[in-house]
């Protein structure tokens, strides 16, 4: 994310502030996922680095799961994760 390499406190701000109320309307994976993201945005702003991070773990961060872990979505035929209860595209429900 830039705002993490340019230290760009007002982005990282927003960026904290939007994974808590994620975190804060969600459940499960999701919310862990938000607070953990939030958590992680707000120490760069109160822990900078001295030195920039490598753009690759900044990447990690937002790595989507690998395509073998994806199924089409049965209604809408959008690739979803296999593990997914509800398509984010259409909303179709899935079962089991």
């Amino acid at each position: 994310m830039p705002a993490v390499l340019n230290q760009d406190a007002n982005a990282l701000r927003a960026a904290a502030a939007f994974a808590s109320e994620v975190a804060e309307g969600s459940t499960g994976a999701l919310a862990q996922e938000a607070r953990g993201n939030a958590a992680y945005w707000t120490a760069c702003i109160t822990s900078p680095r001295d030195t920039q991070p490598s753009s690759w773990s900044v990447r990690s961060w937002f790595r989507r799961a690998p395509k073998d872990e994806r199924v089409a979505c049965p209604d809408c035929a959008e690739m979803i994760l296999a593990n997914a209860r509800v398509c984010r595209f259409c909303g179709y429900r899935l079962d089991g």
